[in-house]
């Protein structure tokens, strides 16, 4: 199962927009194995090309990489995705809700399949 990360951020932004029910994620019965961020250099690539592709840009990967880790982190934590996305747009200087959504997405996506679930997909 993959993340449509045009649809997710779409949600997420709106959701997060209108700031009234947090949107939480929901483990998926049929979990895909975690990796860790900066464990596959593959996978590493694979994530950061596609926040690039998106419009997401980091200077510094290491950074990026930490920040995956921690929208995970976050998730596993059972916290919603709106306080995800506040998260992020606070500790990433200039990060948007748009840009953190499709970041969350692309952290799932890659990192933590198994919040893959979002009742907003």
């Amino acid at each position: 199962m993959s993340i449509n990360i045009r649809t997710f951020t779409r949600a997420a932004a709106l959701a997060v927009a209108a700031a009234t029910v947090p949107v939480a994620i929901f483990a998926s019965a049929t979990a895909a194995a975690e990796v860790a961020p900066g464990s596959d250099p593959q996978t590493d690539r694979q994530f950061l090309n596609t926040l690039a592709a998106n419009g997401v840009h980091f200077s510094d990967t290491q950074t990026a990489l930490h920040d995956a880790g921690v929208v995970c982190h976050l998730l596993g934590s059972a916290q919603p995705l709106l306080a995800v996305d506040q998260h992020l747009t606070a500790q990433v200087p200039g990060m948007t809700t748009q840009e953190a959504a499709t970041f969350i997405a692309a952290s799932v996506n890659y990192y933590c399949p198994q919040y893959n679930d979002s009742p907003h997909q």
